[in-house]
């Protein structure tokens, strides 16, 4: 008896740039505001099956998410800076 496994789908990654990144926060790490969405497809579907937010200048990737809106939450979710400790 021959067991046939079903073909994996290929994974894809496409990066789109954010034409108008209206509501998202510039990168953390240098300020750009040229920011593109990374969209991996693994699924047998070809349905995104997670998303983030790449900076296009130095290349810092944010959290990766299940949908879009949280994506773009956790992108704009930042730390406040360190009391300074110094006085």
């Amino acid at each position: 008896m021959e067991i046939s496994a079903q073909p994996q789908a290929p994974e894809q990654i496409e990066h789109q740039p954010l034409l108008s990144p209206h509501g998202n926060l510039p990168c953390p790490f240098c300020g750009s505001v040229q920011l593109a969405l990374i969209t991996l497809r693994d699924s047998p579907d070809n349905a995104p099956t997670a998303v983030a937010i790449e900076c296009d200048t130095c290349h810092a990737t944010g959290p990766v998410a299940n949908a879009e809106n949280q994506m773009r939450a956790l992108w704009n979710e930042r730390l406040a800076p360190a009391a300074d400790q110094s006085s």
